[in-house]
């Protein structure tokens, strides 16, 4: 027993020390490149060319040595491999990117460099790209690999070497660069496209969002993989290489992001504004830290992507429930560009060995998102037709009508014929403040949108600039070019001159060197002090009571009487008002009367059947109540109004829901006319 554990305790060590040797048989190349992975021996801190040396240590291959035993990421080694063919025959080996430099020695030759290996980081090359070495015609082949890093993060072997017979060659290199330029000419197309389309219109910010970050996966995907910007460009260290790659990584994503947000209108850019400002913090690390340093951002940038991916996907599921336009595709084509993603984390890590798959899934993604804005372009045409032809209709209505002038805020008018603008591409350049106009609000837009449909049957682009001059607003539409005959249809002009002159003003062609266009002037009207006040909305009482809007309270009586028990909100009785604070009940203190209130009356009780209105009305004013009443309004106080009673009124009406269909009391009627008596 003792003699046997003797023989053993010699042998043993002998076995396990043996140098690896990969046998490749004549089906394995037959099937197509074969991997040399596996076991390889590997002499640490050592650069030497004696394929029969004493074997220290072993390094599963593809693999980095700080990650299989206790060394640092940053050093040297040697790697050894025996290899054996079925044949004496020409073979070719695919070396791939190795950090930082490699050299390959075959039977004692050296065979290929690719950077300068060294033992010392001051004399140390780096350089990546992988590439095809044509071995000579041999049975069997001594590989040796001199292995340096000083300059990466990892140190080892990232990817497998493949052997190719002749047979086999093309598949070891020139098929994978051909579809990498066929992937990043497709990127750079698709980029041109959406950059040419928000050329001819504005407003498609989302376009140019999409645009860079295209841009930058396309750019990308020539420095990964085989690298083919490598070949091309010269004169370009190996550090600013991998600055380029990693700044164009970090700015992807905010791209995307913005994209994301732009295209869906999402007003909360919190997130968006976040992953910015981090991407930029990566990007100024990368050019002020060394490669050692800057390319561990990829992990920040991992970290980064993965919360991005749930919040978007946690935004598409909120989309998709609320049907919003698009986001199913957007869906589809996020979640599949997803898998590649995931594919070539498992890449990255080692934990699978192909090749980098990520602009395949740009290639999907951006296809099926190219497919989605097209949807959106082909419906914004739609409405563009429909706004176009809605305003030459808007001709012909407006010569059988005469609409009295009223009042409007120029940021309410903006505000009102914004959409429009978008639609029609129109830029606006107004330094004017929210001043009110003597001009009726569906008047001035509709010489607006006439004027700039003239300028737009032109086949030219249309710019509104609203400046203050002489006590009132200047409105000039402008062309982007001059044309001399510009063509004014009689129509149009006819209708835009018969408005202007109800709004008190006239139209003015203009003609430059550089463009053609319209302009006339609208005055402002002076609002005093008191009358601005009046204007504002002002809260009183408790804010968890019922809403009661009122509109003028010159004794306090309504303040004082309904304060401690409701949510009073004193403000001008309008659609706008009523729509912007919802009121439960309408207090209306009628101060004059004449058909402009009559007409506000009426409007609001058409437009908001279930909101109940209390009149206040003056003693000398009772004959006009009369006309409220036939109108609907069967509730009211005669003044002088007393506490007790505007309570108690407010508390018999205040739930009730009012339908505008219920006839008149003819009780009601009686006590109007006893009053009246």
């Amino acid at each position: 027993m003792k003699l046997a554990v003797l023989i053993l305790g010699f042998l043993l060590p002998l076995f396990c020390i043996a140098l690896p040797e990969k046998n490749i048989s004549k089906e394995d190349l037959n099937n197509g490149a074969v991997a040399l992975n596996g076991l390889w021996a590997f002499d640490w801190q050592a650069l030497h060319t004696d394929i029969d040396a004493p074997v220290r240590d072993g390094l599963m291959l593809p693999g980095m040595w700080h990650k299989q035993g206790p060394y640092p990421a940053q050093g040297f080694a040697t790697l050894r491999l025996k290899v054996s063919m079925p044949h004496q025959a020409r073979y070719y080996l695919r070396i791939p990117d190795v950090p930082s430099a490699v050299s390959l020695w075959v039977n004692g030759e050296l065979l290929f460099q690719r950077g300068v290996v060294s033992n010392q980081a001051a004399f140390e090359v780096p350089k990546f790209g992988p590439q095809v070495v044509p071995l000579p015609p041999k049975a069997s082949y001594d590989l040796i690999l001199h292995v340096s890093n000083f300059h990466h993060k990892d140190g080892g072997v990232w990817h497998n070497l493949m052997i190719a017979d002749e047979s086999h060659r093309s598949e070891l290199q020139s098929q994978s660069q051909i579809l990498d330029a066929m992937i990043f000419t497709f990127l750079v197309l698709s980029s041109i496209y959406l950059l040419l389309i928000n050329l001819t219109r504005k407003g498609y910010v989302s376009h140019l969002f999409f645009s860079l970050f295209i841009w930058a996966i396309a750019i990308r995907s020539l420095m990964v993989g085989e690298r083919i910007a490598y070949d091309f460009v010269t004169g370009i260290s190996w550090e600013s290489w991998q600055r380029i790659e990693h700044i164009l990584l970090f700015l992807a994503l905010p791209s995307f992001v913005y994209f994301f947000h732009r295209f869906f209108l999402i007003k909360n850019m919190l997130f968006a504004h976040g992953v910015f400002l981090v991407s930029i913090g990566l990007v100024v690390g990368t050019l002020l830290y060394p490669a050692t340093i800057f390319t561990q951002f990829g992990f920040v940038a991992q970290i980064l992507g993965l919360i991005t991916v749930l919040y978007i996907t946690t935004y598409s599921a909120i989309l998709i429930k609320q049907r919003s336009p698009y986001s199913l595709w957007f869906a589809v084509s996020f979640f599949g560009a997803a898998l590649f993603v995931i594919h070539d984390y498992l890449y990255t890590h080692l934990l699978i060995q192909s090749r980098p798959l990520t602009q395949f899934g740009m290639v999907f993604f951006v296809a099926l998102q190219l497919h989605m804005l097209w949807l959106q372009r082909k419906n914004d045409l739609k409405l563009l037709m429909f706004v176009k032809s809605s305003i030459d209709n808007k001709t012909t209505e407006l010569k059988s009508k005469n609409i009295k002038n009223g009042d409007v805020h120029v940021n309410e008018w903006l505000s009102d014929i914004k959409p429009f603008l978008n639609v029609l591409n129109v830029n606006v350049n107004t330094s004017v403040e929210d001043v009110c106009l003597t001009a009726d609000k569906d008047k001035l837009k509709n010489v607006v949108l006439m004027l700039i449909r003239v300028i737009e049957k032109n086949g030219l682009i249309a710019t509104l600039k609203m400046v203050s001059k002489d006590g009132g607003v200047e409105f000039s539409i402008i062309s982007d070019k001059n044309i001399q005959n510009i063509k004014i249809p009689s129509d149009e002009i006819n209708c835009v001159h018969q408005l202007l002159n109800e709004m008190d003003s006239d139209l003015r062609v203009i003609q430059s060197a550089n463009n053609t266009g319209f302009q006339f002037s609208i005055s402002t009207i002076k609002e005093t002090g008191d009358k601005n006040k009046r204007n504002k909305i002002q809260y009183i009482g408790n804010d968890l009571a019922e809403s009661i809007l009122f509109n003028e309270d010159d004794n306090r009586s309504i303040e004082l009487s309904l304060g401690e028990y409701f949510y009073l909100i004193k403000a001008p009785i309008n659609r706008n008002i009523i729509i912007k604070v919802r009121p439960k009940l309408i207090v209306w203190r009628l101060d004059k009367y004449n058909e402009v209130v009559l007409e506000d009356i009426q409007s609001v009780i058409n437009e908001f059947p279930s909101i109940p209105i209390l009149l206040l009305v003056d003693d000398f004013h009772k004959s006009h109540l009369a006309q409220c009443i036939r109108m609907g309004v069967a509730d009211y106080i005669i003044s002088p109004v007393l506490p007790e009673e505007l309570i108690l009124k407010v508390q018999r009406i205040k739930f009730i829901v009012k339908e505008p269909s219920l006839p008149i009391n003819s009780q009601d009627i009686r006590d109007v006319t006893v009053q009246l008596v």
